[in-house]
């Protein structure tokens, strides 16, 4: 991911998804898919290829690596997720077969990480935002 940052004003936002394993409560996110060539991507935007997602999530799911969410970059210092972001991980939420409370919603701004890092769990009850410390997130100070 850290390869499509945007550190350029010519860079363009890019994204992929998110695969992992589950190992008793924990999520190991263990894949970052890249951006394709069929996806729209400006410096503002980014919009994946629903299509070839689906047949991603089809074929690793047959290698027991499930969908487990969305990553993108932002053209921001710190990062955070517009109302087309949360609305669109919310549908796909919403319209996806699985057992799971929650899918990861991952921004990933022009600082280095964590400070250029957004990490939130969109689900049925909506955003929690974690903070993220030295690679590991925790749930956010409410």
């Amino acid at each position: 991911m850290l390869s499509f940052q945007q550190s350029h004003l010519t860079d363009k936002e890019a994204g992929g998804q998110l695969f992992g394993r589950f190992e008793g409560s924990d999520t190991i996110i263990i894949e970052a898919t890249t951006p394709k060539t069929l996806d729209y991507r400006s410096r503002h935007s980014f919009h994946p290829n629903r299509w070839l997602q689906r047949q991603e999530i089809k074929n690793r799911y047959l290698r027991a690596s499930h969908f487990v969410g969305d990553w993108h970059t932002h053209p921001e210092s710190l990062p955070s997720p517009s109302p087309e972001d949360i609305a669109g991980m919310l549908d796909c939420f919403h319209r996806s077969t699985h057992e799971l409370n929650a899918f990861v919603l991952l921004i990933l701004g022009t600082n280095p990480p964590p400070q250029g890092l957004y990490v939130g769990l969109v689900g049925a009850l909506g955003v929690q935002t974690l903070h993220c410390t030295f690679g590991l997130t925790e749930p956010a100070a409410r």
